[in-house]
């Protein structure tokens, strides 16, 4: 009987303990799994910490970049400006150099036409109507704001290299007395100007002394004629016999 009540207390403390145990194992695999869903939750945040920090680091490096950019950017800038207000600086002189070199030189432009203008009065009078819509033209352009100085010079210079080539040359054309006869024309240089009319009953030539034309001998008719075939290069260059006036008769 009493063997029998020892096993029943045994039995009795015996499930008590394992109870005891269940119990405390089942709390202990609890507080585990809270420690466990705990450290995971605290990986989470860490996992997400990071990720958060690279994308910070990363965002930090490509401000910088752009903050590095920028200032560059800047620094040229600040070059480009200061090389443009240099360059306008340098405009504004060359500017003002030209204006006061263009007020001196205007005059003396416009005193070169006037006497280049009366230079072509007291000259031969040989193509009188080209020469004198050259120096109209000239004076055109003298007096149009549009045409640069430079370019007005050069046309100035230009009259005058074409009336110096005169002096070298030998030329004949056609063209009108004053009277109205139409005849050809042979100027050799400056040194004398001939006329023949086209029937070849007439010739002579500008009288420097008196300014007017003066009729010649019929003897001159050939050298005048030889020498407008030479002048049209329809003959090959030959002496002829022409009257020159003497140095007396120039002045």
């Amino acid at each position: 009987m009493k063997s029998e009540m020892i096993r029943l207390t045994l039995a009795a403390v015996f499930s008590l303990t394992s109870l005891h145990a269940a119990d405390a194992l089942e709390q202990s695999l609890g507080v585990e799994k809270a420690r466990t869903d705990a450290s995971a939750k605290s990986q989470e945040k860490v996992d997400g910490l990071d990720e958060q920090r690279g994308k910070l680091f990363a965002a930090y490096k490509e401000a910088s970049a752009k903050l590095e950019s920028a200032r560059t950017y800047n620094e040229q800038l600040r070059e480009m400006i200061a090389s443009q207000q240099e360059e306008t600086l340098s405009l504004n002189r060359q500017l003002e150099e030209i204006d006061a070199t263009s007020r001196g030189v205007m005059p003396m432009m416009k005193e070169m036409v006037d006497s280049l203008e009366q230079f072509v009065a007291l000259d031969l009078p040989f193509l009188t109507t080209e020469r004198a819509e050259r120096i109209e033209k000239i004076k055109e352009k003298m007096r149009s704001a549009g045409v640069s100085v430079s370019e007005k010079y050069r046309i100035i210079l230009e009259a005058y290299g074409i009336e110096n080539e005169y002096g070298r040359t030998i030329e004949a054309y056609r063209d009108k007395l004053p009277d109205g006869r139409v005849v050809d024309f042979l100027r050799i240089g400056r040194i004398g100007l001939y006329y023949r009319t086209l029937s070849g009953d007439e010739c002579g030539m500008w009288d420097k002394a008196g300014r007017t034309w003066a009729m010649l001998d019929s003897g001159y008719d050939a050298g005048i004629k030889e020498g407008i075939k030479v002048a049209k290069k329809q003959s090959a260059p030959t002496i002829l016999e022409l009257p020159v006036p003497t140095a007396k008769e120039s002045k």
